[in-house]
């Protein structure tokens, strides 16, 4: 399985706000008692706010409150801790609907608190990990009795945690699924070891990259109901055919729209945090 990281500090706006759910809402619901992520209704709440942002504070106002939220993420200093909240609760003050769908985030601000922000990992707004993960998900379910290795091009991001990539590809690893529904992870998983290569001299990674390249390409001008020449033929030569998993919005709220009526299994960020800290302790 080849596959390549990005290389561009560009985040879509969507993923922010899922990112903004996932990392603020969800700790403080888990710590209640509540899982977010059951039956999908971190998807539907994610898919609801981004379309009441935009609606009450139009595309240019979307996009500053979630530049903001990235900013104090990436920046970690209090002008932008406030900047960002100040600006949250100023669209709230001025628009009922954003208060409903995202007036618990206020809640979770002043429980959680500028400690939280400040023991989030570092690079948690990368979105290059988690598609090597969906990636690998994505073969496993294509081809279930195939191991494999992943190769992959020079990343600083993957360099930065090659020993916690190493330890969830472990073959020893204790057997288990966990998440939900369709978004589920089997363990261990089956891939036989990481190779960082430089693409340059790897053929199948420059291909790799060139689809990858084309399928953005293809994303973008549909977001922005942009068509053309080429992503038209890109349609035809079946650039869909390569494209799985991602962060997309939709109108889907529903369980049954978004396909997670499935059932929940142990929490997945808990299993993997527990086998990157079980391989740690035994090395030192």
């Amino acid at each position: 399985m080849l596959f390549t990281a990005a290389r561009t500090s560009y985040i879509p706006r969507f993923a922010l706000l899922a990112f903004l759910i996932d990392f603020w809402l969800e700790p403080l619901l888990y710590r209640d008692g509540v899982n977010l992520y059951e039956r999908g209704a971190n998807i539907a709440l994610s898919n609801v706010s981004f379309m009441t942002l935009v609606a009450t504070l139009g595309l240019e106002g979307r996009r500053e409150l979630l530049r903001k939220f990235q900013v104090m993420t990436r920046d970690r200093t209090e002008f932008a801790y406030e900047s960002f909240w100040e600006s949250l609760r100023n669209a709230m003050r001025r628009h009922e609907l954003v208060g409903k769908a995202l007036g618990p985030l206020l809640v979770a601000e002043r429980e959680l608190g500028w400690r939280h922000l400040n023991a989030l990992p570092k690079d948690y707004l990368d979105l290059g990990e988690y598609g090597v993960l969906d990636t690998i998900v994505h073969w496993r379910r294509e081809l279930p009795e195939a191991h494999f290795d992943v190769i992959h091009d020079h990343s600083k991001m993957i360099e930065r945690n090659h020993r916690n990539w190493e330890a969830l590809f472990d073959p020893q690893n204790p057997s288990a699924v966990v998440g939900q529904d369709r978004r589920t992870i089997e363990f261990p998983l089956p891939v036989r070891g990481l190779r960082l290569e430089d693409s340059a001299g790897i053929l199948q990674l420059q291909i790799a990259g060139i689809v990858a390249g084309a399928a953005c390409a293809f994303s973008v001008a549909r977001a922005l109901n942009k068509k053309s020449d080429y992503t038209e033929a890109l349609l035809d030569a079946g650039i869909l055919d390569a494209v799985a998993g991602g962060v997309w919005p939709s109108e889907a709220v529903t369980p049954e729209e978004l396909e997670t009526e499935g059932a929940a299994f142990g929490d997945s960020a808990d299993f993997l945090g527990k086998i990157i800290k079980g391989h740690k302790e035994r090395e030192s």
